[in-house]
């Protein structure tokens, strides 16, 4: 076996073992956090849906205003900045106000 062969393989070992140690630790953290009863924090939230959640509380758009004036960069429809707007209340712990539309 060449030194460039020995080196690749031992390269090789070790990332598999840093990747492993790695995960047993994310695996413990992430235990240990739901065990202390907290909450996994969202997947993906947008600069735009904080925007949204506020357009519609505070200053009480309607969902349909806010898709219509929306100049970001997906232009959603209603459903979608709804449906964005109640998940976050929802992982906010926001009660939001009644509909008007």
């Amino acid at each position: 076996m060449t030194h460039v062969a020995r080196r690749r393989e031992f390269e090789k070992y070790v990332l598999g073992e840093v990747r492993q140690a790695l995960k047993d630790y994310c695996d413990r953290i992430e235990s240990s956090a739901v065990a202390a009863g907290l909450k996994r924090a969202p997947r993906r939230r947008e600069p735009e849906h904080f925007d949204w959640i506020v357009r519609y509380q505070i200053k009480s758009e309607s969902f349909a205003s806010i898709a219509q004036n929306a100049s970001y960069k997906f232009m959603g429809a209603r459903r979608q900045s709804a449906k964005r707007s109640v998940e976050l209340a929802e992982y906010l712990e926001l009660t939001l106000r009644p509909s008007t539309s």
